[in-house]
């Protein structure tokens, strides 16, 4: 038995990396070794008040453990430097769990996270979502200030270095989806031949239509609805964009609702609602459970993503397992994974008017759309189902570290 280092995000938030993280910890179980994460701990940081700012620091200046969702953790304190600095962090705090581990694995957004392995010269494993500019500028789409002003910024040459720097030293790097792959080339083309693509698995007999599609799914809403799972308080989400798309489909279908779950909206995400008269057509749910949100997947009329950017979006997968055919823009993560027609439609970026007519198009072919929904499950069955990503993970750790993973070719 040996134990990995993960080295990632606070896993305690909806999203995409939290989900790589779990299928890394449970690959690693599978395969009998230990997993500890290593990550910032910016939940607890007191955000008024300087002198519970200072008491904050002087009492948690050391790394914790924790155990998250069942895994054991190393809580490292968000300290306020320079985002640049604070990838070197870890260096500092959790030097010595770095140190002793047998593996190291990078589970990311961006690439920048693996900088202390790479400063290290330790042979590690990075999973990368996306490209980070690709990130940034996803957010400068949607009128983000943040991202407006950090990629014009001082700090925005050393981080295109850093995450250069980590692509190149990792000794395998495994992108999120073809798109970011072939990002991740054009930013480090000297690493191209050691970047190869590795979709999240999805449990494929949980995430499956209602009785193999012998009989409708129980609508838990009671009316015919579109679904989108998301964090929309991230603005890359475009939720806004996706309420004036719903807005032109509402016309020729109007008992047609449209679900948000995940985060709670922002007045403004109410205020376009209420603007284009949507009222109580469009529905906000908070998380759900895996048992829960499969219903929801199993019952919908489609899955709609209207992202202004995505690494993958790890929904649209689960959506897809669950026979539902997907709209989404042409926002990066989708455009390695959607055919065009069998499985779901791509749409320019950012255009309402194009969202509406490939939902309005589709709903109104129903015998396209009823193969379109097995073509779905069938695609979900041979590229990311459980055992098939599972093996590829057995085979990237095994080239890395094959003193661990002797009977690699089972």
């Amino acid at each position: 038995m040996a134990r990995a280092c993960i080295l990632t995000i606070e896993p305690i938030n909806l999203g995409g990396v939290p989900t790589m993280v779990k299928a890394i910890h449970d690959f690693q179980r599978s395969a009998g070794h230990q997993s500890r994460l290593v990550y910032v701990n910016t939940e607890d940081v007191p955000t008024e008040g300087r002198r519970k700012l200072l008491r904050y620091y002087a009492r948690n200046w050391r790394a914790r453990r924790e155990v998250r969702h069942g895994m054991d953790g190393l809580g490292l304190t968000a300290w306020p430097v320079p985002q640049w600095l604070g990838h070197y962090m870890p260096l500092a705090l959790a030097y010595d769990e770095l140190r002793r581990s047998q593996m190291h694995v990078v589970v990311t957004g961006s690439a920048h996270l693996g900088l202390p392995l790479a400063v290290l010269k330790k042979p590690f494993i990075a999973w990368v979502a996306t490209a980070y500019e690709d990130e940034i500028e996803g957010r400068v789409a949607v009128g983000d200030s943040w991202a407006q002003s950090l990629i014009g910024g001082s700090q925005w040459p050393k981080l295109q270095a850093q995450e250069r720097q980590v692509i190149e030293a990792a000794s395998l790097v495994l992108a999120l989806s073809p798109n970011t792959a072939r990002r991740l080339k054009e930013i480090a083309p000297n690493a191209a031949d050691k970047i190869r693509t590795l979709l999240c698995p999805v449990d494929t007999d949980s995430f499956r239509p209602a009785n193999d599609g012998a009989q409708a799914a129980a609508n838990p809403i009671g009316s015919p609805y579109l679904l989108l799972t998301a964090r929309i308080r991230d603005p890359r989400k475009n939720a806004h964009m996706l309420l004036r798309a719903f807005a032109g489909v509402r016309a020729a279908y109007p008992d047609l609702k449209l679900v948000f779950i995940g985060d709670a909206p922002f007045d403004s995400h109410l205020a376009v609602r209420d603007e284009l008269g949507l009222g109580d057509s469009v529905i906000f749910l908070p998380p759900k459970s895996h048992s829960e949100i499969i219903r929801y997947y199993q019952a919908a009329e489609l899955f709609t993503l209207s992202s202004t950017q995505e690494g993958l979006a790890i929904s649209m997968l689960e959506a897809l397992a669950c026979g539902l055919p997907v709209i989404a823009t042409r926002c990066g993560g989708p455009e390695g994974i959607l055919q065009d027609s069998p499985t779901g439609r791509l749409v320019p970026n950012n255009d309402p008017h194009a969202f509406a007519d490939a939902i309005l198009e589709t709903l109104a072919d129903k015998p396209k759309l009823a193969s379109m929904r097995a073509t779905a499950r069938k695609f979900a069955l041979d590229n990311f189902a459980r055992p098939i990503v599972q093996a590829q993970l057995r085979l990237a750790f095994g080239e890395v570290y094959p003193q661990y993973f002797e009977n690699n070719h089972q």
